[in-house]
């Protein structure tokens, strides 16, 4: 995994690790340090869906239920770009984004 940058999730500050599902698709996670939540993974920004034919710098945003408020945290950050494209995950949809840098 490979550390580049920092996000905010509401009062906490986290920073982004990066690295490939099995099937090659990237994922993001937030991991946060200091006090209590040295080295705690926080959120999995990203989803996976197999069959779904991504770019290779495109991921899946989850931006439901646990995780809502990452995709604006993630474009604040400069992180992700929203494509304004979505995909049914079940009962709700993911942000298809790409990777910026």
């Amino acid at each position: 995994m490979k550390k580049i940058k920092k996000v905010t999730m509401g009062d906490q500050e986290c920073d982004v690790h990066f690295g490939k599902y099995m099937d090659g698709k990237t994922y993001i996670e937030l991991v946060c340090y200091g006090g209590d939540d040295d080295g705690c993974l926080y959120a999995t920004a990203t989803t996976n869906l197999r069959g779904l034919d991504l770019d290779e710098d495109e991921v899946l945003i989850k931006n439901y239920s646990e995780n809502e408020g990452v995709l604006p945290a993630l474009i604040d950050a400069g992180i992700v770009q929203d494509t304004g494209k979505k995909v049914n995950v079940g009962y709700a949809h993911a942000n298809i984004c790409k990777l910026i840098n």
